[in-house]
């Protein structure tokens, strides 16, 4: 996936953020310290928060397992006392790791612990994909919301497209209590365990997408749409039914042809001409979606 690569001196010269380069052992690290005591509070929180149901129809989802639920909360721990130790804003990550081995353990189980964090208004974002974070970051900022997201499976027939992913998500924009599950195998990396699952907040959307050029500047590419109502996929990953004007084939290849990064930001409400005078701020070329 070449489109999630970036020059992180890019980021600093446009926003002005310091890129930290951190390790998955120091992850892994307060992972091996976090007490007994830690954990169960922490299960206890989480199991406040989320809903735990049946298995419905997808293959590789069961009911959250107690194994599953101990691994995300000792996690969901140890990420809250790295963030704090590092004094970060955001993380964008990826790491596989030796199979079998604590690190995989952990950087595959981050699902649950970024999900709190990235509702709490720090954003996390995987598959290191580090523009996404800064517009989720935005999208944050502006009150908006800012979940990970990509385009899922296209129903032509119905005229939308699922919008989501796997982890991380914006659980303070979802449409009611949000869903643990267990899966047997993770989206896009290796590794299983808990995964989150809810659609966003019914009504206006926006996303933003933040590519970068072939002449080394970024681009923001925003678009409005709807989040209907309707059944998303029992995958234990997010899932909005997009709308978008004029029809979903029109929208998707206008969208396609200005080059955005298969990632974006999605969030609440309708705000391309806010973030358009983001970018213009910024000195950051922009286009909204027709």
């Amino acid at each position: 996936m070449l489109d999630m690569h970036t020059d992180f001196t890019m980021i600093t010269a446009h926003f002005g953020a310091h890129v930290i380069q951190c390790e998955a052992h120091e992850i892994v690290t307060q992972y091996k310290k976090v007490s007994t005591k830690e954990i169960e509070r922490s299960k206890e929180s989480i199991l406040d928060f989320f809903d735990t149901p049946d298995p419905v129809s997808d293959p590789i989802s069961d009911k959250l397992k107690e194994d599953d639920l101990q691994t995300a909360a000792r996690v969901s721990v140890a990420l809250e006392k790295f963030v704090e130790e590092k004094n970060l804003d955001g993380l964008a990550y990826y790491y596989e790791g030796e199979e079998g081995s604590d690190a995989r353990l952990v950087m595959s189980n981050l699902i649950v612990g970024n999900s709190l964090l990235t509702g709490a208004g720090f954003p996390m974002c995987g598959e290191s994909d580090i523009k996404t974070c800064i517009a989720m970051l935005i999208m944050d900022r502006l009150g908006i919301g800012g979940s990970f997201a990509e385009f899922h499976p296209v129903d032509f027939k119905e005229g939308f497209v699922l919008v989501g992913h796997d982890g991380p998500h914006n659980i303070a924009i979802a449409e009611g209590r949000p869903v643990l599950r267990s899966l047997k195998k993770y989206h896009g990396k290796p590794g299983f365990g808990a995964g989150v699952e809810f659609k966003i907040k019914e009504g206006p959307i926006t996303m933003l997408s933040i590519s970068s050029t072939y002449n080394g500047r970024f681009k923001f590419v925003i678009a409005e749409g709807e989040s209907v109502a309707g059944p998303i996929p029992p995958t234990g990953n997010t899932n909005t039914r997009g709308f978008f004007k004029p029809d979903v084939r029109t929208f998707l290849h206008r969208w396609i042809k200005e080059g955005p990064t298969h990632h974006f930001a999605l969030g609440i409400g309708h705000h391309a001409d806010t973030i358009r005078k983001i970018a213009s701020y910024l000195d950051i070329e922009a286009v909204i979606i027709p």
